[in-house]
C-alpha cells in the first residue's frame, strides 16, 4: 500500500528521510528558480502537517541534497556546495520542536580534486549513533611512457 504523506504544487520535494521516532520529515524543498532547502516537516496521523508548520533548516540558496538524521533524531546531516565546495554538513535541532539551534557545522570538507562529492554518481549518505556512511569519488591518474616505434 502506498500513502501520499506531502504534496506541492510550487516546489519539488525530494530526498525524504523520517526521524528516529517517525513524527518528522526532513527533506528537500526546491522552488524555483534556486532556493534549496533542507525542510523538517511533522507527520502527524499519517500526513504532514501544513506549509505553515514546515521548518527550515538552511538558508535559501546554496545546493543541498540527502539529508539524513542523527540516531537520536538531534540533528540532520545533509551535503551542500555552500562554500563553493560539494560537503558534509550538519544542523543540530532542538529536540522538543526540531527548530535549528545554532549555525550549520561543516563535518567533512573536500576541497581538493582527488575526493569529490560533487562528481559522485548515485551519491548517499547514512547516518548511524557514531558513524556517517557515503560514497566518495577518487580520482588518480597515470603517465605512461611507451617506447618509440
Amino acid at each position: 500500500r502506498t500513502t501520499t504523506l506531502i504534496r506541492s504544487t510550487d516546489s519539488a520535494l525530494f530526498s525524504p528521510s523520517v526521524s528516529p521516532d517517525g513524527r518528522w520529515l526532513a527533506l528537500i524543498v526546491r522552488t524555483p528558480p534556486e532556493d534549496h532547502r533542507v525542510t523538517i516537516v511533522p507527520l502527524r496521523g499519517g500526513t504532514a502537517g501544513p506549509r505553515s508548520s514546515w521548518i527550515p533548516v538552511t538558508e535559501p540558496g546554496p545546493w543541498v541534497d540527502k539529508p539524513r538524521w542523527s540516531a537520536n533524531g538531534d540533528a540532520v546531516y545533509y551535503v551542500s556546495d555552500r562554500d563553493g565546495f560539494v560537503c558534509l554538513w550538519m544542523r543540530r535541532l532542538d529536540p522538543a520542536t526540531r527548530k535549528p539551534v545554532g549555525e550549520p557545522r561543516a563535518i567533512a570538507h573536500f576541497h581538493h580534486g582527488r575526493n569529490s562529492l560533487g562528481t559522485v554518481f548515485g551519491l548517499d549518505l547514512s547516518a548511524a549513533a557514531d558513524k556517517l556512511v557515503f560514497n566518495l569519488s577518487e580520482a588518480s591518474g597515470n603517465v605512461w611512457l611507451a617506447p618509440g616505434h
